[in-house]
Formats: structure tokens, C-alpha cells, sequence
């Protein structure tokens, strides 16, 4: 029974942890779309390629960190642990991540080569960014579905 209840502890720290981490995904990734909503006055990009290139580097700063903390202390190992069925999915999000690691690079570095005459090239990455927000929101779902289905789980029992 302790050690039912120890685990039922962990398992709650951690969807806490990762509803928290969610939120904080949440906030960035609406400033990365306010961001790329805005419209520069002149044919100066310098300040919007400057915000762009801040507000991706945070997301990427935050997506390692939260992709760390999934990946080695957070949902996929507890969710493997606790529902083995899930292993696939699990392993299919996981790579999700490294593809997203990259992707936010590629698109930091092509943005860090860009100068202030670039506007096409801008206009081009904030399309791939505005892309890259809405496949790590699908991903968020299917990793909240993961989480539910594992940590969250009704085992049956007792009641009636």
C-alpha cells in the first residue's frame, strides 16, 4: 500500500511538472505568434528579424529543457513503466523531439545569417516557424493523451 501510494505521489509530481512546463510552452509559443504577426513600417526588417530571432531562441531553450525533463525524469519513462503498451508511442514522441531540436536550429541559424535586406528570407522562416507551432501543438496532444492514458488511469476495483 506504500508503495502504491509513493508511486500515485510521483506520478502526480510529475503531471504537476509537466502542466506547469505546458504552460510555459503555452506563453512563449503565443509570443513566437505575436512576433510573427507583426508587421515592420519600413523596409527595415532589423527589429522584427532581432524579435523573431529572440523569441525562437527562448522556444528552444524551453523545448530542451521541458524535451530533457520528459525524456529523462518526466512522462515517457513513468508512462512506459506504468502502461508498457505505450512504448511505441512513447518512442514515436521522443523522436518527435529531436526532430524539433533540429528543426529550431536550422531555422536559428538561418535566421543568424540574414541581414537587415533579407525580407523574403524572413518572410519564409516566420511561414516554417508559424508551421513548426502548429506541429508541436499537435504534439502536445498526443503527449497529453500519453499522460492521460498512463498516469491518469482508472484501474477499477473496488466501488460499484
Amino acid at each position: 500500500m506504500v508503495a502504491q501510494i509513493r508511486q500515485f505521489s510521483a506520478e502526480h509530481d510529475i503531471a504537476k511538472q509537466t502542466l506547469l512546463e505546458q504552460r510555459m510552452l503555452t506563453n512563449i509559443m503565443h509570443a513566437v505568434r505575436e512576433t510573427l504577426a507583426w508587421e515592420p513600417r519600413a523596409d527595415d526588417i532589423t527589429r522584427k528579424l532581432a524579435s523573431v530571432r529572440f523569441v525562437v531562441a527562448s522556444l528552444g531553450r524551453h523545448l530542451d529543457h521541458m524535451f530533457d525533463l520528459e525524456e529523462r525524469d518526466g512522462y515517457m519513462r513513468a508512462s512506459v513503466e506504468s502502461a508498457p503498451h505505450l512504448d511505441g508511442m512513447v518512442k514515436g514522441l521522443r523522436e518527435e523531439h529531436d526532430l524539433f531540436r533540429r528543426i529550431v536550429h536550422d531555422l536559428t541559424s538561418r535566421m543568424d545569417a540574414m541581414g537587415a535586406s533579407d525580407r523574403n528570407d524572413l518572410e519564409v522562416v516566420c511561414v516554417e516557424i508559424g508551421d513548426l507551432l502548429c506541429r508541436l501543438d499537435e504534439h502536445t496532444r498526443r503527449e497529453a493523451d500519453v499522460m492521460q492514458e498512463a498516469l491518469l488511469r482508472d484501474e477499477g476495483g473496488e466501488g460499484g
